[in-house]
């Protein structure tokens, strides 16, 4: 017998118990300090006797946090997160691209509700428009996570980079506008 860590031990019972597979949430525990989920699969013989159960442990830093953040690399300040409520918090699941370390442990009251996440997991849906974690204006998308209810991704980029361009365009129009009046002005 190996050693498990109780959250797996509870899972591996409620997946003999209900004969399914299980998907656990996010996690740490003592036997992989670093963020994974399990899938925990019993398997039974013709008769539904137990015979096994496999547990497969996923080290969400080699696939899936990758994964997310694939998308930012274009911005300078975009970023895809996973958030969850947890009790009266907000907590964050992905690594976050301006504070690494922050996986699994940086949390909010839901009473901010300036924060994307938090307007996230209070079910607003669509354009929303806050603060991000670094407390920066920012935009964002939510998207709950079908195959696990208390997930939610949000793709969000801060508000300076989204009206930059407007802004580069505006100050163009302008100066090109000045610079017409001055010479319209030098010339008469």
């Amino acid at each position: 017998k190996g050693s498990l860590a109780s959250n797996d031990k509870l899972d591996m019972q409620k997946a003999i118990r209900e004969h399914q597979p299980l998907l656990s949430d996010i996690h740490n525990d003592t036997l992989y300090a670093f963020p994974h989920i399990n899938v925990t699969a019993p398997l039974f013989d013709n008769k539904a006797e137990l015979i096994a159960v496999v547990l497969l442990t996923i080290d969400l830093r080699q696939s899936f946090y990758p994964m997310l953040q694939s998308w930012h690399r274009a911005t300078g300040s975009g970023e895809m997160l996973l958030v969850r409520r947890d009790g009266d918090q907000l907590l964050y699941l992905s690594n976050l691209r301006h504070q690494p370390q922050a996986t699994l442990k940086l949390r909010f009251p839901l009473t901010r509700t300036d924060l994307l996440g938090v307007q996230a997991l209070l079910g607003k849906t669509g354009l929303l428009e806050g603060v991000n974690y670094r407390q920066r204006p920012a935009v964002g998308v939510p998207q709950k996570v079908t195959e696990m209810p208390s997930w939610v991704v949000i793709a969000g980029i801060e508000s300076d980079e989204v009206f930059a361009a407007g802004r580069r365009q505006i100050v163009l129009t302008l100066s090109l506008g000045m610079a017409g009046i001055v010479v319209l002005c030098i010339s008469a």
